[in-house]
């Protein structure tokens, strides 16, 4: 993820009250476990992708992390694991590919060492 929510320390405050110190522990309240439970019901425990049936081994996609704590049923959706790993790993090799892009475009005009810098500066950028 370009904004790293994952290893993100933000103070999160769920709708229940509950507070964490980021998003590794958000994903352990009672608040997340309740949603997750919710929104799998909702999707009848159905991948969005795949369109497959899974009642345990599941995953809870945030489509945003807007409303982190207090999630629009628009925010959420519902894949298996298989099919989670796989959207991750397109939106990773988009990111890569649209730096790429970014960077031969910026590159016009540049010397080597003025294309170094905006290089590690995008690089660094795409990890936040």
């Amino acid at each position: 993820m370009p904004n790293n929510y994952f290893y993100s320390k933000k103070p999160i405050t769920c709708q229940t009250g509950e507070k964490v110190k980021g998003y590794k522990d958000y994903l352990k309240t009672n608040h997340w476990e309740e949603k997750r439970i919710e929104v799998a019901e909702q999707q009848n425990y159905t991948c969005a992708r795949c369109q497959g049936t899974f009642r345990n081994n599941f995953n809870i996609h945030h489509n945003s992390y807007k409303n982190l704590g207090k999630e629009k049923p628009f925010d959420l959706t519902f894949y298996c694991v298989r099919c989670h790993k796989i959207l991750h790993k397109k939106r990773k090799s988009a990111r890569e590919k649209n730096n790429g892009e970014i960077i031969s475009e910026l590159a016009k005009g540049l010397d080597d060492e003025q294309l170094e810098k905006v290089y590690k500066y995008i690089l660094k950028m795409s990890k936040e």
